[in-house]
């Protein structure tokens, strides 16, 4: 068995272990290609795959930034381990082990001091390890990465939606005061844009941008508006051209506790299903989002841990 770099003939047999390994991320060649190989930090150096008598048996990849990230620059002292995974048959026998060292040592010598697992943004698959991957988890805190703080998918389908009779009161009160509700409108782009900038993150802003220079931002992006007509609450659907994969959604500081952010999330909902689309997801929200989540009517269906290792 030889750990080696990945090649363009390693495709079609890197994908059929990944489903059989992980079938709750399957992808295909499209999505491998637009989220692994197009991505501007690939480097082939980070995408190793484990070969015996030709034949995959492992496979992981990691990133380190070469291109800046909007506020967030190259990181240069941070690197990501984004999969890792050996075939079910040849587990125990240090494979993962061997993927994972080489990783790690490929990642230092470009400079890395700390390793986070999964959630390399803008291109993840998974926001942590799977809590439910009991190896897995036991598998890294081995290797030296700790957990952190948990990290929660959410779903709900949208079929027969309707808003709550205390929400739409809510949205009435609200408007009567000069806040709004809408789809957004190009009218709104530069507030828009300020105001992703001055509250959230980087990634935040690229989604929006995407969908800008797509031409879908007026159909898949929802602004709150306050009654001086400043833009003060979003929230979008399509990461990643899915179009049920709900999210970024945010309020800005100053205005939450207001019931904005439950009067703007329901209003989208009804909307999304008015629409036709009758199911929603997302990745990751952290434990007071989960509760907000939760008490809208989504429910959580897989947990993550958050786990990284100083070198």
């Amino acid at each position: 068995m030889i750990i080696r770099e990945f090649e363009d003939a390693d495709l079609f047999r890197v994908m059929e272990l990944w489903n059989l390994c992980l079938p709750m991320d399957m992808l295909d060649d499209v999505l491998f290609r637009k989220r692994i190989l197009l991505d501007e930090n690939f480097n082939r150096e980070l995408c190793l795959c484990a070969v015996e008598e030709g034949t995959v048996i492992g496979f992981g990849y990691g990133m380190k930034r070469r291109v800046p990230y909007y506020s967030k620059g190259t990181e240069p002292e941070r690197g990501w381990i984004c999969m890792l995974f050996t075939a079910p048959n040849r587990r125990r026998e240090g494979i993962g082990t061997r993927l994972c060292c080489e990783l790690e040592n490929r990642l230092q010598s470009a400079g890395t001091k700390e390793i986070q697992l999964g959630c390399y943004s803008p291109h993840y698959f998974v926001p942590g390890v799977d809590a439910a991957a009991g190896d897995a988890v036991n598998f890294f805190e081995k290797r030296g990465y700790h957990r952190e703080e948990k990290c929660f998918s959410m779903r709900k389908i949208l079929q027969g939606y309707r808003i709550p009779p205390e929400i739409l009161a809510r949205r009435r009160k609200l408007e009567a005061e000069g806040f709004r509700f809408t789809r957004f409108s190009p009218e709104y782009e530069t507030g828009l844009r300020s105001f992703l900038m001055a509250n959230f993150s980087p990634g935040w802003y690229r989604n929006v941008e995407i969908l800008l220079s797509e031409k879908k931002a007026e159909k898949q992006i929802y602004i709150c508006l306050s009654p001086d007509d400043k833009v003060i609450g979003f929230c979008m659907r399509g990461m990643d051209d899915n179009p049920t994969r709900f999210g970024p959604f945010g309020v800005a500081a100053e205005y939450r506790n207001h019931f904005l952010g439950s009067v703007l999330f329901c209003s989208v909902l009804h909307d999304y299903a008015c629409q036709g689309i009758y199911f929603i997801y997302f990745l990751s929200t952290d434990a007071d989002g989960r509760r907000f989540y939760e008490r809208h009517g989504m429910e959580c269906y897989r947990t993550f841990f958050h786990m990284r290792r100083r070198l």
